[in-house]
């Protein structure tokens, strides 16, 4: 199963979230990073940013850290998670989380992948905790499948569900 961390510089709210200096740990992208290092799934991680000069920061960082990383649609996610799953053939699963969350519990996220796949039920393709909430802020659970991913055609898709 691979990580997927969703990451931009372009957010209204904060700029450049995902790039702030955190403490001497880094930023939250290098801070999650390091924590699933700890956890064993850092050879499991892409970065997804866009393809915006913007975010040149965000794969320049990953260059520096050697963090594997996908660029694409600079709007819809869904297209870069498109896009890793057809890059990633033999992957089943992708664990996406954004990246503006620096205190996610990456054994947390290990556990919950673990008995996931423990499941063993392969007509999941959605996993999340949004519909309803069902996780504090700042937890994340979003498992899709890549064969379902690989048949969506995104362009017959209202704009709202591109995301």
């Amino acid at each position: 199963m691979l990580i997927a961390l969703i990451a931009r510089v372009g957010s209204s709210r904060l700029p450049r979230k995902p790039l702030l200096n955190l403490s001497d740990e880094g930023c939250s992208l290098e801070r999650i990073f390091n924590s699933a290092k700890i956890a064993g799934l850092d050879n499991k991680i892409y970065v997804l940013t866009s393809d915006l000069k913007a975010d040149n920061e965000i794969s320049a960082l990953c260059d520096q850290l050697n963090i594997k990383y996908l660029r694409g649609d600079p709007q819809y996610v869904l297209s870069r998670l498109i896009k890793l799953a057809k890059k990633n053939q033999d992957e089943e699963y992708i664990y996406y989380l954004g990246s503006d969350s620096p205190l996610v519990d990456i054994s947390f996220i290990k556990e919950i992948i673990s008995r996931f796949i423990s499941l063993n039920n392969t007509k999941i393709d959605l996993l999340t905790c949004y519909f309803p909430n069902t996780f504090p802020g700042g937890y994340e659970v979003n498992i899709v499948s890549t064969k379902w991913l690989k048949k969506i055609d995104i362009d017959k898709l209202h704009y709202s569900e591109r995301e």
